[in-house]
């Protein structure tokens, strides 16, 4: 099987590995984002790895998340991950304006992400800290390590598949 190429419409195309194919594929579902929505993020991704930023200018601190900054598709899957909402995030984290200026967008984002699961939590939980831990996403059993999870939706799909057989 050859490698794929994705186009952005306005004559430019990037060539995609199998392995990049996969990759996008398993951070989107059919249902919620789609297929193409994974392979556009994807290449926009390559697109701002092939043009490094300039050296000259270093990053400069900002309070308002800036114009120009995307979400990536890691971004994506550790809002699936926790099970929030990525959109409500997204839309939450544009419209904030931090005390302390910040100079990594993606960085910052995904720490957002990872602590929106435990500022929704109920309060009647307990500490923040208890109800940190307590946040579970979606399909994970508690106290499962990932490779733990891992395993058992690998049996599982294996147990489905000679079912079919």
């Amino acid at each position: 099987m050859k490698d794929a190429v994705f186009s952005d419409g306005a004559g430019l195309s990037t060539k995609y590995t199998l392995e990049e194919m996969r990759r996008a594929l398993e951070l989107f579902d059919s249902e919620s984002q789609g297929v193409a929505e994974a392979l556009a993020s994807l290449w926009r991704k390559k697109k701002r790895e092939a043009a490094p930023p300039p050296k000259s200018e270093p990053r400069s601190p900002w309070r308002r998340v800036p114009e120009a900054w995307e979400p990536n598709l890691e971004h994506r899957a550790i809002a699936r991950d926790m099970g929030v909402d990525f959109s409500l995030e997204l839309k939450k984290f544009r419209d904030h304006h931090f005390q302390a200026p910040r100079q990594d967008a993606d960085a910052t984002f995904r720490n957002w992400l990872r602590n929106s699961a435990a500022r929704s939590a109920p309060r009647n939980q307990g500490t923040y800290q208890q109800a940190r831990q307590n946040a579970l996403p979606p399909g994970w059993l508690p106290g499962e390590t990932p490779l733990q999870r891992a395993a058992r939706l690998r049996a599982e799909f294996e147990s489905q598949k000679k079912k079919a057989e």
